[in-house]
């Protein structure tokens, strides 16, 4: 039942343009509705929730159009104070409300010193930090000291979580991987400042790299948590239609709780038959991802929407070409999906396409294309760029650089160890901008 529900539900809000139209005018309807009724913090939500959808073109646009005219009027200030005194603690929150210095480092990430004279910059990792942030620590105080970067952890800019930052008078950068996000940010206009890197820029390509003497004795990888939405279940009907043609893909799944479980996953593998073929990997530390990546021949993301997954870029370093589904997110062809990393294939391409990766992965220099285009260093040239850019055209000094970081499952990293030390100070400033409990 719960498979046929989730088939359904693709059909509704993903297949079905009719069905979408319908949802995404209604949905606009009452967000107009309950704005004008004074309920404008549940309106701002819906609205931002109709144009991430992308369910509609009009619908999107009007909601875009919404957004913008009101983004810093006094009305959408009260939102986004409403927004960060409602946050309320999660599993995942809990111990950073408990405890605020926790999202020093790993979430709220020193780039760039503060002095006197120099602003420095702040990176704030996932998004649901960014409220987070705003409830527990003096931004206002921090703004006047540091350039504030935001890395969205989805698509979809038009979040009330990255929205919200507006209410502080400053420049907030966004990484904006997407050209849809892109033009949201610049339509929205102040203080919104788009960044073409996003949050795959930063795998440490020393962890991820191809292992000379790791033979390779699998087909197929996949590394994605346990979610409904990496959509394990289409992926093993692939595998399922190969295996009907006489094709068994020895293939490993690397993942870890996320919404179900491995036994969940399990399950689905067993419906579809092809459970016999499948290693099961789970909650190993990165270097052992890259020892499973360099055992395999091609690398799958199969969900439909998301945000920037590290794990492409993970697997290009590791010298492995991928397969990423036709449409994901919004459907842009990505430029790191190209002739020399992988490819896009649709629900009826991919059991085709696993079998040429198979047999022609050697074709393909993934690690070659990602070191010169997308490595953290080039990442950060970019990012440095663009605030230094508009820091200077406000007039401000800019004498030092931004230091290169990598990213991880559970946070942020320096490439350079030694640059937590340099930042000793900055650390201890943000200590001090803890707001009394």
């Amino acid at each position: 039942m719960q498979r046929l529900l989730d088939v359904l539900r693709d059909w509704l809000l993903v297949d079905s343009v009719i069905a979408k139209q319908v949802v995404a005018f209604f949905l606009s309807a009452v967000a107009v509705f309950l704005y004008f009724r004074g309920k404008k913090y549940r309106a701002v939500r819906m609205f931002a929730a109709i144009h991430s959808s992308a369910y509609s073109y009009y619908a999107a646009r009007f909601a875009e159009h919404f957004i913008s005219k009101r983004l810093a009027s006094p009305a959408f200030v009260d939102v986004y104070l409403q927004h960060f005194a409602a946050l309320q603690p999660t599993p995942q929150t809990k111990r950073f409300l408990e405890t605020p210095k926790r999202l020093l480092g790993p979430m709220v990430t020193v780039l760039k010193t503060s002095r006197p004279d120099e602003k420095g910059v702040l990176l704030l990792n996932y998004s649901y930090v960014y409220p987070l942030f705003a409830k527990l620590f003096d931004v206002e105080q921090i703004v006047r000291r540091y350039h504030l970067v935001l890395e969205p952890s989805w698509c979809g800019a038009a979040d009330i979580n990255i929205l919200s930052y507006a209410c502080f008078g400053v420049p907030v950068f966004v990484e904006s991987g997407e050209p849809r996000d892109t033009r949201f940010l610049e339509s929205a206009g102040a203080p919104f400042i788009p960044v073409a890197v996003a949050g795959n820029w930063w795998v440490d390509h020393r962890v991820f790299r191809p292992i000379p003497d790791v033979t390779k004795d699998a087909d197929v990888i996949m590394v994605a948590g346990w979610a409904s939405y990496k959509r394990h279940a289409r992926f093993f009907a692939a595998l399922a239609k190969l295996r009907r043609q006489g094709v068994k893909l020895k293939t490993i799944l690397v993942g870890y709780s996320s919404g179900l479980t491995m036994a969940d996953i399990r399950m689905q593998a067993k419906f579809w038959k092809v459970d016999d073929q499948i290693e099961w990997v789970e909650n190993v530390v990165p270097s052992e991802v890259n020892v499973q990546m360099n055992r395999s021949k091609v690398n799958v993301l199969w969900s439909r929407k998301e945000g920037f997954n590290r794990v492409v870029m993970e697997g290009m370093f590791a010298g492995v070409p991928c397969i990423l589904r036709h449409g994901h997110n919004y459907g842009y062809h990505y430029r790191y999906i190209n002739e020399q990393t992988g490819t896009f294939a649709t629900e009826t391409e991919l059991p085709s396409k696993l079998l040429h990766f198979v047999e022609r992965h050697g074709d393909y220099r993934p690690r070659e294309w990602a070191m010169e285009n997308m490595s953290c260093q080039e990442g950060t040239r970019r990012l440095n760029e663009t605030i230094k850019k508009v820091a200077i055209g406000r007039g401000e000094s800019w004498t030092e650089d931004l230091v290169v970081r990598v990213s991880k499952l559970n946070g942020i990293d320096y490439w350079d160890e030694e640059a937590r030390s340099k930042f000793a100070e900055d650390y201890a400033f943000l200590e001090r901008a803890v707001k009394p409990s």
